[in-house]
């Protein structure tokens, strides 16, 4: 799964709700598995199924945790590829995925906390 970790100098209870108000602001519903993790949504699935690309159903996994590289990192995981939509659907959802964490990224910045980040498989 591709990835993005954020890294960031600060609180992991402040991480959580700035996390947790990213994802509301960009209309992202969120479910949490763990004190720090979840997983955050956009769309319909059903829907997502019988309009393909047009749908445009969004999964986002995340969890905040301390690292040996920063205080604090996000972890964004995208959770679906948008198969249902074809190539379209692919590019969209890969399209999202890169506006989200840019979303976090510059809300970061404009708070002061970010530090840098990194983008995995």
């Amino acid at each position: 799964m591709r990835y993005t970790d954020i890294y960031l100098e600060a609180d992991i209870e402040h991480t959580k709700q700035v996390v947790q108000g990213v994802f509301q602001q960009n209309k992202f519903k969120i479910q949490w598995t763990s004190p720090y993790s979840g997983t955050a949504s956009r769309g319909s699935k059903g829907w997502n199924v019988v309009g393909g690309a047009l749908a445009q159903y969004y999964e986002v996994g995340f969890q905040i945790y301390e690292a040996p590289e920063s205080p604090i990192t996000v972890r964004l995981t995208k959770m679906n590829i948008g198969g249902f939509g074809g190539l379209t659907g692919t590019v969209m959802v890969d399209k999202k995925f890169e506006d989200i964490v840019k979303a976090f990224a510059d809300h970061f910045i404009q708070i002061g906390l970010y530090r840098g980040y990194h983008n995995g498989k």
